[in-house]
């Protein structure tokens, strides 16, 4: 499994190439709704979407920590595609812990 390095811990290089990432997916046209929002809110729409389900699988359920991981490895993927190597200190997407 991936270590992911705490965003607290990025230096001024890391943190630039990580927004910069970012704004580029915000640039991305969307794959799920062309034309009405970004490739970055088509991740913000399947998390929101899964969610809200019915029955709340996500929180609640043994679904929830496979489902994330995977939800952050295709960020990752988006993200390295748009600054190739932004997602791998040390291993992988930085998240506060």
């Amino acid at each position: 499994m991936k270590c992911r390095k705490n965003v607290k811990n990025l230096d001024d290089t890391e943190k630039r190439d990580f927004a910069r990432a970012c704004n580029m997916l915000k640039a991305e046209p969307s794959i799920l709704n062309p034309g009405n929002q970004s490739r970055y809110d088509d991740f913000a729409k399947v998390h929101l979407d899964a969610m809200s389900a019915v029955g709340d699988w996500t929180h609640g359920d043994s679904a929830f920590f496979p489902w994330h991981r995977e939800m952050l490895y295709q960020f990752e993927l988006e993200l390295d595609r748009m600054v190739p190597g932004v997602t791998s200190f040390s291993g992988s997407l930085m998240l506060a812990s």
